[in-house]
């Protein structure tokens, strides 16, 4: 039973990496192919942070009420629609609508599916010092999956940029499917609960992730990274576009950005232990090397030089992502009822990190350029991240 959870949660991070990530070489392009500039792309992304910062905490709740498996059906599902949305948009206003479905789809998904993987595991009696592999292995997988998924959505571009989302749509109502008939919650205990039970049950997991001191660390960190990479996420096609003839040669790019991620992951945990599995200082580490990258990135101009910068920025990224994930779900207790909201409040930090970094990235480009924008971005990363560092020392 352990080892089929295992597959399981690893397949479906597999498959939804590889469905979204249809759109991952072209998303930026379809946008301003339809007449949308570098600051306009931003606020339709904005509107996805905004819309999963109100809805991450319900959707938690939901999940740790009435089951994950539920959750996790739902977050196919609603991206499956807000796909076909996009595809069938061309306004500004269609995308926004489209954003703000597949928002409140990834907060039905987003700490739900973690949460059934840790409380399963548990419930069987998995040894939880292997975690850490796991998580590893999920964002080599993630990484791969997207990186194959890409080239496949850079090619459907080629024939028409609303065809990467149209197949996106079909994947994730196949998954939805396969949740539902797949996914078992034995350890679930479903309870009838109140409006006022559910409030009461939601300040208790707040409270508890606030006096939390691991938890209030990953937020700080997560809050001042993902403000930061809005940055490279929106601006990365426009800026290597210029290098390229073809639209599809974004997708080899993105698949290389994919396996410097795969890289960083599978390295993680050996250089964890080279650092004598201090976590905290393998995460700042991490992040400073980030913004380390992105800085040269920004300031060499020529291809076969900032391309292997832009892939050491990536590469951090990976090594990041495995450690923070393991950190966080160890320092919640077992047993623990509100997972998936403690996960959520973690999940808020990127919300509202992502909605002030898409529009301050797109109006920093939009007044200077996109490598000042780089160069600028990844200094102050490096700057606060030395800072929370700290935090508690002063």
């Amino acid at each position: 039973m352990i080892k089929r959870t295992i597959y399981l949660y690893l397949f479906f991070i597999l498959l939804s990496k590889f469905a979204i990530s249809f759109i991952a070489a072209t998303y930026v392009i379809f946008l301003m192919s339809h007449g949308l500039d570098i600051f306009q792309v931003g606020v339709v992304n904005a509107v996805f942070y905004v819309t999963l910062l109100i809805c991450e905490i319900p959707t938690g709740v939901f999940a740790d009420i009435f089951g994950r498996k539920i959750s996790y059906a739902f977050s196919y599902f609603l991206f499956s629609a807000s796909m076909f949305v996009y595809s069938a948009s061309n306004s500004l206003p269609g995308f926004m609508t489209a954003e703000a479905i597949g928002a409140i789809g990834f907060t039905f998904g987003n700490g739900s599916f973690d949460a059934w993987l840790k409380d399963k595991l548990d419930f069987h009696g998995y040894e939880k010092s292997k975690l850490r592999a796991v998580f590893s292995q999920k964002s080599q997988i993630g990484q791969i999956a997207s990186g194959v998924g890409a080239l496949i959505g850079a090619f459907l571009g080629g024939f028409n940029l609303a065809f990467p989302w149209i197949a996106s749509g079909i994947m994730f109502f196949a998954g939805g499917i396969l949740v539902v008939l797949l996914l078992k919650e034995e350890y679930f205990d479903k309870k009838k609960v109140s409006f006022s039970e559910s409030i009461s049950f939601t300040k208790n997991a707040i409270k508890q992730g606030f006096k939390n001191k691991v938890i209030c660390f990953v937020v700080m960190m997560t809050l001042i990274q993902v403000f930061i990479l809005q940055a490279p996420n929106m601006q990365w096609q426009p800026f290597f576009s210029k290098f390229v003839a073809e639209k599809s040669s974004l997708g080899y790019i993105f698949f290389g950005l994919s396996l410097a991620i795969a890289a960083g992951s599978f390295l993680s945990l050996w250089l964890l232990k080279k650092m004598k599995n201090s976590e905290k200082g393998f995460l700042v580490a991490s992040q400073v090397l980030m913004g380390a990258g992105m800085i040269l990135a920004g300031a060499l101009r020529i291809f076969f030089l900032c391309l292997p910068a832009f892939l050491l920025h990536e590469f951090a990224r990976g090594l990041f992502a495995p450690i923070k994930d393991n950190y966080i779900n160890q320092s919640i207790p077992e047993k623990t009822k509100e997972r998936s909201t403690l996960l959520s409040i973690e999940s808020m930090s990127h919300h509202i990190g992502g909605a002030f970094g898409l529009l301050a990235s797109g109006f920093i480009a939009k007044q200077l350029s996109i490598p000042a924008t780089w160069i600028i971005f990844g200094g102050f990363l490096i700057i606060i991240t030395l800072l929370i560092s700290r935090n508690g020392k002063r």
